[in-house]
Order: structure tokens, then C-alpha cells, then sequence
């Protein structure tokens, strides 16, 4: 398997995300820019190939006692995650590098409440790693 070095991850991590990639969403009054976690996915592939790197969940914890603006429960989740990538390096040998992201999640539906906050406490997580 080829990996790139340090400069062409660089390279392609310095290229802007087509414009459709970038979504928009309302938040406390106000406007928030954010992609989605595929797009993520889909950038890390780019620059170190589908076979170059790695995410695991390090931790996913419930944290209690959470409640929306009217005082409904919420459930809610804080996720780490840690993305090991590989690059390669003059002489031939290899480069780990390792970053660590951590993120919430909450969910106040009744369908699926606890799988809705982890997954986005996790992918929340993925992100701020990437």
C-alpha cells in the first residue's frame, strides 16, 4: 500500500470542500456552518486512503440529569474518539500520527433516544479528531 507523505496530506487537506459539502443550520438565534460526518469520511480517504487510517470510540459515557429549555429529560452522551492515520516519511520508513476528539449528543425523542445521542456525540467527536 502507498501512503502519502506529510506535504501531499497537507496538500489536499488545504483544498476547499466544493460548496455544496458546507450546510447551514439556526442555533441559539444563530447561523452555524457545519458538514456532515461523511464528508469527514470521505476527506480522511482522500488524504490517506481508506486503508491509512482508523477512528475508534475510546469512550462513550451517558451523562445524566440533562433537560431541555422547559424542563423535558434529555438523554445525552459524551463520546472520545481517536483517529490514528499513517504517513510515510523520508528513507522509507512511516509516520502514526494520532489525534483525539471528544463530543455531545443529546436526543429528547421517544424512538431510539439513547442510539440517536451516541451516534451524535460520537460523530460530533470524529470531527472535532479530523
Amino acid at each position: 500500500m502507498m501512503f502519502r507523505t506529510p506535504q501531499e496530506v497537507c496538500a489536499l487537506l488545504d483544498e476547499n470542500l466544493s460548496r455544496s459539502a458546507v450546510k447551514t443550520r439556526t442555533q441559539g438565534g444563530a447561523t452555524l456552518s457545519y458538514i456532515d460526518t461523511y464528508q469527514v469520511i470521505k476527506r480522511l480517504n482522500e488524504c490517506f486512503t481508506n486503508l491509512g487510517w482508523d477512528s475508534e470510540t475510546v469512550a462513550m459515557v451517558e451523562v445524566p440529569g440533562n433537560t431541555d429549555r422547559n424542563g423535558k429529560q434529555l438523554v445525552a452522551y459524551r463520546a472520545m474518539v481517536r483517529i490514528t492515520a499513517t504517513v510515510a516519511v523520508d528513507g522509507g520508513g512511516y509516520m502514526k500520527i494520532v489525534k483525539e476528539g471528544t463530543g455531545w449528543g443529546s436526543d429528547k425523542s421517544t424512538l431510539n433516544p439513547h442510539e440517536m445521542a451516541s451516534k451524535e456525540a460520537e460523530s460530533d467527536a470524529l470531527k472535532r479528531a479530523a
